[in-house]
């Protein structure tokens, strides 16, 4: 069975404890990477090769929406 990593993108620290203890209890899941800003993402991106993510839309520096605009264009490397 593959080990999905998520990334988490989310400002408020409660929920996204408990996004990602929620997913540390699924047996198919690796510890997923939080980011608390748009542009946080876009370095973890940068890094590391996601499964999913996980993206709040009200974000201090962009919004979810902006943000989804810039994924396609920083494909993995």
């Amino acid at each position: 069975m593959k080990n999905y990593l998520p990334l988490i993108v989310e400002d408020d620290e409660s929920s996204a404890s408990i996004l990602r203890e929620f997913l540390h209890k699924l047996p198919f899941f690796q510890k997923p990477v939080v980011c608390k800003t748009a542009f946080e993402a876009l370095g973890a991106l940068k890094q590391n090769t996601f499964d999913m993510v996980f993206l709040d839309m009200h974000l201090p520096d962009l919004s979810g929406e902006e943000l989804l605009q810039i994924f396609p264009k920083h494909p993995p490397t």
